[in-house]
């Protein structure tokens, strides 16, 4: 069945490249995995698929999905917004992503990070043109624990416990608070000049 199919590419297999129009059409998804963070791409179009095309693709998967024991929640698409859903809630964000509707306590075992920064640092990959039509982050399982989807001991590129916290070894003193992903890309390109 196709959700089984899709369940053992998550926790198994993954290809080199991301880009789905790249890619062999005979394969119905692609799984690209970093550590906590899992891409899925459906290749039946080249362009993202909205949550309500993937729901009619694979009836009752991602409900199987975001209850998962590994799963803490997973990112979709939607005709005007994202959603973001797991099994403690969700959130559903307009197309600049802030928050248009809040069911829940879907951050509930992220700790060490408030609601407002999980979204900041989420906004970046979610809204991605090569972002996969569906991302999962590994289930929290207590203070800097978390599931992976790849064979490793440590953990990085999803949200949860120290992993959030950016660090820079230089000789300079850097100034800069409330450090994102992305502000810390800029910084880093800063040190670097």
């Amino acid at each position: 069945n196709k959700t089984a199919r899709i369940v053992k590419k998550i926790f198994k297999i993954s290809s080199e490249n991301i880009k789905k129009e790249k890619k062999d059409k005979n394969c119905e998804i692609i799984v690209e995995k970093s550590g906590p963070l899992a891409h899925i791409y459906f290749t039946e179009k080249v362009e993202r698929i909205l949550k309500s095309e993937i729901e009619e693709m694979t009836e009752g998967f991602i409900e199987k999905l975001i209850n998962h024991e590994g799963i803490e929640f997973a990112c979709f698409v939607l005709k005007e917004g994202y959603e973001i859903c797991g099994k403690k809630g969700k959130i559903i964000l307009d197309e600049n992503f802030k928050i248009k509707e809040e069911k829940g306590t879907l951050f509930q075992y992220i700790i060490e990070i408030t609601k407002i920064k999980v979204i900041d640092s989420l906004k970046e990959i979610v809204c991605g043109e090569e972002s996969g039509d569906i991302l999962i982050f590994g289930a929290v399982l207590g203070k800097n624990r978390i599931v992976n989807f790849e064979e490793q001991y440590g953990a990085h590129g999803g949200i949860g416990g120290m992993q959030n916290y950016p660090f820079l070894i230089t000789d300079r003193v850097i100034d800069e608070e409330e450090l994102t992903i992305s502000k810390f890309y800029s910084l880093f390109s800063r040190e670097r000049d």
